[in-house]
This record gives C-alpha cells, sequence and structure tokens, in this order.
C-alpha cells in the first residue's frame, strides 16, 4: 500500500514580472494604453485630463497625464491602487452608487491602473485628495524585476507638502519615461489624437433618448499636447464638416422591442432630387437570429430571422444612436465632387461606433473591426445594404442598464461574446436593415437621373470627329485617318471609363476631358484649314500618345497587400543602367535588406509606373542642377529611395535628390495639374507635363496620396536638399 503524507498547504508565489505582464500583455497598443488612463480620470470625477507627449520622437521622451479629478490619499493607494484586481469599481456598480458628478465608473476588473508600465519603465505618480497631503509612487521596472517574486518587489510611497497640486486642488498625474514599444511617430501622435477626441461621440446620440438620460461625458473634457510638434496635429478634418456630406440621416431609440426612427434624405440640387423625411414607431421589427453572429450564416445561405423583444434588452437596457451614410458611387461624384471629400475619413472613420454613458468602448468603429458583420452582410446583397466604408454611426447605451449582459474584455477590446453581446449586435444591425428599405429607394433615384444624364463631355468629342471625317471624306483621304479617328474614338471612351471606374475625382476628369477635348478639335481645325496631311496626322499621333498615357497608367495589375521594397527593388534593376551612365550615386536602405520594409495594398504595375515617372523627373533636374563639365570633382548627383514613417498617418514611400527642387511659388496643385511642367528638352522642347499628375493619379487609385516635403520632416539625410516625394499608404 503506498504511503500518502500529511497534506501540506502551499501559497501561490506570483513572480515580481508578473505586474509588467499584466499591462504589457493585458493592454493591446500604446495609444489604448493611454486611453485607459484617460478613462481613470474620468472615473475620478475629473473635469479635465490633459496628455502630454514630451520630446515624443526623442530617447528622452515621456508621456505625462493630468487630471483635476479626486485624487488618492496614502490609504487608497496602499488599499486600492497597489492591489492588483480589486473589486471596489465593480462593487460600486453593482450597488449603482454614482459619484458625486452622478458618474457610475468604467472600471471593473482593477486592471486599468496597468496601462502605465504597458507605455514605460519608469512610472512617477503624484495624487492628492481634498484635505491630505500629496503622495508620490514611484515605479522603476529595472529595479523591481531584480526580485525574483512579488512580495519582495517594494514600490515606496512618499507624502509631502504639495508641489504639484497646491492652493487646495486635487487630482492625479502620471509621468511615465523609458518608453517602450517603438518610437512615436508623427502618424502615431495623429492617430492617439482621434482616439482621444473620440472618446466622447460627436454624435448628437440623444435625439431620440429620454430627456432624464444625460451622459456624464458631457462635462469631461480629454485633449493631447505634443510641444514642439502640435503642428503634427494640423489638417486633420472636422467631423461635423465630413458628416454634412452624407445624402442619409437615421436615428433611432429601442426600448422594450420597440424601435422609434427618423430617416432624412437630403435633397440634391446638383440632381434636382428633393429630400424625403420619415419618422414612426415600430412596435416589432426583424432582425437577424443572434446565432447568425456566431453562425455567420446559415447552411443553405439564407438568412433566420426573428421579431426583436422586450426579453432581449433585458440585461442591454435602452439602446439609441445615429447613422450617417454616404455615396462612395463615381457616377454620383462627377456630379456632387464634394462628396471625394469624405472618402479618406470614412476609410479611417467608416463603420458603428458604440458609446457607455457617452464614452467610447473600444475597437468597435475601427479600420478593419466589422464587428456587425456589414461587410460580409453586403457581399450577399450588394445594391441593398452598406458596408463599413460608407456609413459613419455610433451607438449609445447606458452602464446602470447594461453592466451586467455586457461587460467588457480584461484586453479592453470589446465586450464578452455572450448572449447579450449576441442580442446587442443582432437589433443594432435589425435597426440598419430596416433603414435600408428606405436607403435603397432613395439610392435608386440617384442611379436613374445620374444614369439618364448625357456626359456633355463625350458629344463634345463626338461632334468634332464626325465633323473631322466628314471633311476626310469630302477630300478622298478617309482611308489615311479613319484609323487614326476610330482609335482616338476608342481609347478616349476607354479612358474615360477607366477613369471612373478607377474612382478618379471630377476634376481631375474635367482637366484631362478638357486638353483631349481640344486637342481633338484642334485636329478638326487644322484638316478644315488646309494643312498638310503629315501635320495632321503627327497632331493625331500626339492625341493617341496622350489619350495611351492616361489609360496605360490605370489599366494594369489588381491591388493586393504586398511588399513595397520589392517595387523600390524592380525599378533599381530597370534603372540601373541608367544610373551608372549619368553618374548618380543612389541611396536605398532596402534594398539589401528588409528592414523597415512595410505591406501595403496597392496594384504593382500601377505603383512602379508611378515610382518610375519620379524617377525620371529625378534623372532629369539631376543633370540640369550638376551638369557633366562640373563632374570633375566626383559624383555630386545623388538619388534616395527609403521609407518614412514621419509623414503621415501611414507608412511612406520616400523619393528624394540632391537636384534643384521644386520652386516656392509652384504650389501641390500647381504640381499636379496636368500639362504643367517646367520642363525643358534639350531639343527646346517644353515636357508634357504629365508625369506627376500620372502618379498623383494611380496613387489615388490605390487609396495612397501623393505629399511633397523635405528632408527634415521625412527623416532622411539632409543631403538631399532638392525634391522630396512620398507616396503615403494606408497603413495594413
Amino acid at each position: 500500500m503506498a504511503n500518502v503524507s500529511e497534506p501540506i498547504e502551499l501559497p501561490f508565489k506570483p513572480r515580481a514580472r508578473l505586474l509588467q505582464l499584466l499591462g504589457d500583455q493585458l493592454i493591446g497598443t500604446s495609444r489604448l494604453a493611454v486611453f485607459e488612463l484617460i478613462k481613470n480620470a474620468y472615473d475620478a470625477d475629473a473635469d479635465e485630463v490633459i496628455v502630454t507627449l514630451h520630446n515624443i520622437d526623442k530617447k528622452n521622451a515621456r508621456i505625462v497625464t493630468k487630471d483635476d479629478g479626486d485624487g488618492m490619499s496614502l490609504k487608497t493607494i496602499e488599499n486600492i491602487w497597489l492591489v492588483p484586481g480589486d473589486d471596489h469599481r465593480e462593487k460600486q456598480r453593482i450597488s449603482g452608487k454614482r459619484s458625486r458628478k452622478g458618474r457610475l465608473p468604467l472600471g471593473e476588473k482593477g486592471l486599468g491602473r496597468f496601462a502605465a508600465h504597458k507605455l514605460g519603465n519608469k512610472i512617477e505618480l503624484v495624487t492628492k485628495s481634498e484635505g491630505n497631503d500629496e503622495c508620490v509612487v514611484i515605479i522603476d521596472w529595472a529595479s523591481l524585476l531584480k526580485n525574483e517574486f512579488l512580495s519582495d518587489a517594494i514600490v515606496t510611497v512618499t507624502t509631502r507638502t504639495p508641489e504639484v497640486f497646491t492652493a487646495g486642488k486635487t487630482g492625479t498625474q502620471i509621468s511615465i519615461s523609458e518608453l517602450r514599444g517603438h518610437p512615436w511617430t508623427r502618424g502615431e501622435v495623429r492617430k492617439l489624437y482621434r482616439q482621444v477626441t473620440s472618446m466622447g461621440s460627436p454624435f448628437e446620440l440623444n435625439i431620440l433618448t429620454n430627456k432624464n438620460e444625460e451622459f456624464p461625458i458631457k462635462d469631461f473634457k480629454a485633449s493631447l499636447d505634443v510641444p514642439g510638434h502640435n503642428d503634427w496635429l494640423r489638417g486633420i478634418p472636422s467631423v461635423k464638416e465630413i458628416l454634412g456630406l452624407a445624402f442619409w440621416h437615421c436615428q433611432f431609440r429601442i426600448e422594450n422591442g420597440v424601435l422609434s426612427w427618423s430617416y432624412k434624405f437630403r435633397s440634391i440640387p446638383e440632381l434636382g432630387i428633393n429630400e424625403n423625411l420619415r419618422n414612426h414607431e415600430e412596435p416589432s421589427f426583424p432582425i437577424p437570429d443572434p446565432l447568425e453572429f456566431y453562425e455567420k450564416e446559415e447552411p443553405d445561405g439564407r438568412e433566420k430571422e426573428i421579431l426583436a423583444s422586450p426579453s432581449m434588452q433585458k440585461e442591454i437596457g435602452p439602446i439609441s444612436g445615429e447613422f450617417y451614410i454616404f455615396d462612395r458611387d463615381r457616377v454620383t461624384q462627377q456630379f456632387v465632387p464634394s462628396l471625394s471629400k469624405a472618402s479618406t475619413f470614412l476609410d479611417f472613420n467608416g463603420g458603428i461606433r458604440v458609446y457607455r454613458d457617452g464614452v467610447r468602448v473600444y475597437n468597435y468603429g475601427e479600420p478593419g473591426d466589422d464587428w456587425l458583420s456589414l461587410d460580409h452582410w453586403r457581399v450577399q446583397d450588394p445594391t441593398r445594404r452598406v458596408s463599413n466604408n460608407i456609413i459613419a454611426g455610433a451607438v449609445n447605451i447606458l452602464l446602470e442598464h447594461s453592466s451586467r449582459g455586457l461587460r467588457e474584455k480584461a484586453s479592453r477590446e470589446g465586450f464578452d461574446e455572450n448572449e447579450w453581446y449576441f442580442n446587442f449586435q443582432a437589433l443594432i444591425l435589425g435597426t440598419i436593415r430596416f433603414f435600408m428599405a428606405e436607403y435603397s429607394k432613395d439610392k435608386n433615384r440617384i442611379r436613374l437621373i445620374t444614369k439618364k444624364k448625357v456626359d456633355p463631355e463625350i458629344e463634345k468629342i463626338r461632334k468634332p470627329l464626325s465633323e473631322l471625317r466628314k471633311l476626310a471624306a469630302k477630300k478622298n483621304v478617309l482611308a489615311d485617318f479613319e484609323k487614326l479617328i476610330s482609335k482616338i474614338e476608342i481609347d478616349y471612351d476607354d479612358m474615360q471609363r477607366t477613369m471612373l471606374q478607377a474612382g478618379m475625382s471630377n476634376l481631375s476628369l474635367a482637366l484631362v476631358f478638357h486638353e483631349v477635348v481640344r486637342g481633338v478639335k484642334a485636329l478638326a481645325q487644322s484638316a478644315a484649314t488646309g494643312a498638310s496631311l503629315k501635320d495632321i496626322k503627327e497632331q493625331a499621333e500626339h492625341l493617341n500618345k496622350l489619350l495611351d498615357g492616361i489609360t496605360g497608367v490605370l489599366r494594369t495589375d489588381e491591388p493586393k497587400t504586398q511588399s513595397v521594397a520589392k517595387v523600390i527593388r524592380q525599378a533599381r534593376r530597370f534603372y540601373q543602367g541608367r544610373l551608372v551612365f549619368h553618374k548618380i550615386q543612389i541611396e536605398a536602405p532596402l534594398i539589401d535588406s528588409d528592414e523597415g520594409d512595410f505591406e501595403a495594398k496597392f496594384s504593382f504595375g500601377m505603383i512602379l509606373n508611378a515610382l518610375t515617372n519620379v524617377l525620371d523627373n529625378s534623372i532629369h533636374w539631376l543633370q540640369l542642377r550638376w551638369p557633366d563639365n562640373n563632374q570633375t570633382e566626383g559624383i555630386k548627383r545623388a538619388l534616395y529611395i527609403g521609407i518614412s514613417h514621419d509623414i503621415g498617418d501611414g507608412p511612406a514611400l520616400v523619393i528624394a535628390d540632391n537636384g534643384p527642387g521644386f520652386r516656392p511659388e509652384d504650389t501641390p496643385e500647381d504640381l499636379v495639374r496636368p500639362f504643367f511642367t517646367r520642363k525643358v528638352t534639350d531639343r527646346g522642347k517644353r515636357g508634357m507635363g504629365l508625369g506627376l499628375y500620372y502618379t498623383n493619379m494611380a496613387l489615388e487609385i490605390n487609396n495612397a496620396k501623393l505629399v511633397f516635403t523635405n528632408a527634415k520632416d521625412a527623416g532622411i539625410p539632409e543631403k538631399y536638399d532638392g525634391a522630396v516625394i512620398a507616396f503615403l499608404f494606408e497603413e495594413e
């Protein structure tokens, strides 16, 4: 018989590194960590919290958050702040106990404080509550982690006469240094700004709510300051301005299974369409079976529907919100050019956000987050449903009604996926589909009108070409011209169709069409005034070349996610001989190594063509600044192709040279305008002025941007003091 020892009681012995892991692993990104610190300030009843990024692009960077909330006493620090997983906030929520400002706490798991540990290795907390001294807590992870076990990791807390919160003020300041993770770039800071400012909804949200439901976020302000780099926050579009471009605006409230709604389709003077207003109350309305969100679709591909019921909202409470729906149809944008302004906004802000007590719940509504499966359902029926990239909206719920059913994940990335979460999804999607019945009617009105409208540009082309045919037949030279005339017609139609399908703006179309029409009219006039057959043919061939060039840059491979370094290597292979011949020294860090490479979704051929256009320009202007007779001291012509994360909201491919650069008086709009050029060839002829136009066109089609910058802002060697051009891509 086996011997059995006496039972031994053994405690858990958590290691000191556990606390750091909690902050690092539970919170997805540094930006989300900052957001958690802001929520802590909200829970502390602060009126305002300011996030300051000091020296954010340098090694001595610091992130400081400072609020004017209740602060903490030494007792609170000892018994709550230094106790991971403390449940005092959860108890407060369950009991319904509100703060002096009427807020229920957003925190519930006692883990949000570890957001600071996600951001940096050194933390200084200064806090003061009413009637108490100022407390200072210093955490140095390099020192703490020298201890093997958590019980040996001692944090020192001191009290002092107020130095930060003087004159009776209260609040908490957290300063984080020795930052962890990747350096903060301009793009990351701009994304953080959007997150900070989106904490409170830009939408109205309470239009259809009960008058006695007030959202405390109205009394709370979060702001971001970047000393020395406040220019990084310029140019971020006004949300209200963008929302004003939406044709459709829907508001709703769901309570006890009853849907109250308001629908507005605004008038479109450019198309002669009047507005359509409707509002009603639906005692019951169909919604997709919540199980569909788990199974995604029925085995036979059909959707199963049920009716919304009061029981589905038992642990959710009333839901209110609004949606703005945009028309991104390229044909519609021909007649309403202002619609194009909304495209970039929707690419980054499209989708439905969730707010609880007026405070945003992440990651709902972030790029790539299709929590309502809008994109999935649109694939099934693209003419009657919306996708994330044409809708911007928000739904609001109340914490006191939803805290039991909709519980936030420890990772702070949405709600636990339980029965109530699936009910919540189904109710929102059912509301959206309800609006789609109205949406499809008004969308059809737009389609019918835009389809019937005759494009006057086509008539401007066909009429002079018809006259040219008649004139050629009269002079018995039709056989010589018919092939050229037919090719112009075919190429023009092809160019127009390709540009529209590719999503070119109305302005771009008008500029190109104007030049083509002018060329056709000049061709007809030359024939009418007795120009020689040789001159007329030369004009026609030039026009064909123009059309071929435009369609050539558009007709290429399908976009897919791929490496930018691959494009650089291919361009280098193409230009190796020319660069050697013209004695141009090239610096391209990614050619021999993939370090720093990034992937983006684009058409390889289109971006390669865009890059070669820029390289052609660089070679020309480098020879102009450094002529061959001035090369005796060695190679002066220099070209740079690399990557930058400092230019905008995403990564960028940068091409720079040490040529003469652009003239100060030439604006970016001038530089990409078709037929604008300062290039003169060695034969004294002016260039066509289409290189940068094609480049800009190709980038627009691939949801990228052409940016004119300088070496300092791009973060590349300052010896490249000539033209610096960037292809700014969306971050994957």
